[in-house]
């Protein structure tokens, strides 16, 4: 049975050689696209999981781009409440 991370997306950015044009976007659907200097780019998106995430990194080699770095974002920690000094509860306002 899937796991809720299976099916939560995962942010992966993906360098490449090369500077893609505007062109590119439409190519690749869903990823945006952002020229960088040094004669890269990086392509943006997520994925819902590894199977996804190979689709997507062969559809970029079946366009002869030259793959050079494939990095995921970490997910955001939860939000907690860790209550500070001036939202500590004293023993006698807890009765």
């Amino acid at each position: 049975m899937p796991t809720d991370s299976e099916h939560t997306p995962t942010l992966y950015t993906i360098e490449v050689a090369g500077q893609l044009s505007t062109l590119w976007d439409e190519r690749l659907e869903t990823w945006s696209v952002a020229a960088q200097p040094g004669g890269t780019s990086l392509i943006t998106g997520s994925v819902r999981d590894q199977t996804e995430l190979y689709g997507v990194l062969a559809a970029l080699r079946n366009m002869g781009l030259t793959l050079l770095r494939v990095e995921p974002s970490l997910p955001a920690p939860p939000a907690t409440s860790i209550p500070n000094e001036s939202q500590t509860i004293t023993e006698g306002e807890m009765s």
